[in-house]
């Protein structure tokens, strides 16, 4: 954990920028960066290329198929980090997670719903965090105090 503070911090130097502003603004820049720092037990392990290119892709294309072998964590990243670091960011108003049963697409919300409720570090450093408005086995709303 030590490593991803640091290498947040150093990708953070921005001129004119509070240490704190610049380290959130690189973490909402990057969803993968911002997965390691927030939320480290889903992401243990150092991350291959083939995780920098597909979050490459997702970021350019609005519609993505993606097939890769099993146990390569594309479901993590696609179905958790990316959605999860959208929401909380205010990227996405609407998430659609699909998957061949409708248990492991739930279990992916179910984790986003457990990140939001459980993780200190995530809702120390969002002055106002998202919340659910609306929680059911896969079927929830993310909100913000603001509105979104």
């Amino acid at each position: 954990m030590a490593e991803v503070d640091a290498g947040v911090a150093a990708q953070a130097q921005a001129p004119g920028l509070p240490p704190e502003a610049a380290i959130h603004a690189q973490l909402a820049a990057n969803p993968l960066l911002w997965a390691k720092h927030y939320c480290p037990r889903h992401f243990r392990l150092p991350s291959p290329p083939f995780h920098l290119e597909l979050l490459r892709d997702v970021l350019r294309h609005r519609h993505l198929a993606v097939a890769a072998p099993r146990e390569s964590s594309k479901s993590t990243l696609l179905a958790f980090d990316y959605p999860f670091h959208g929401v909380c960011f205010k990227r996405f108003r609407f998430v659609g997670i699909v998957s061949n049963t409708f248990t492991t697409a739930a279990m992916a919300l179910e984790t986003m719903k457990a990140e939001l409720r459980d993780n200190p570090r995530l809702r120390a450093s969002f002055k106002e965090p998202p919340s659910l408005s609306k929680d059911a086995e896969g079927d929830s709303v993310f909100s913000h105090p603001d509105g979104f």
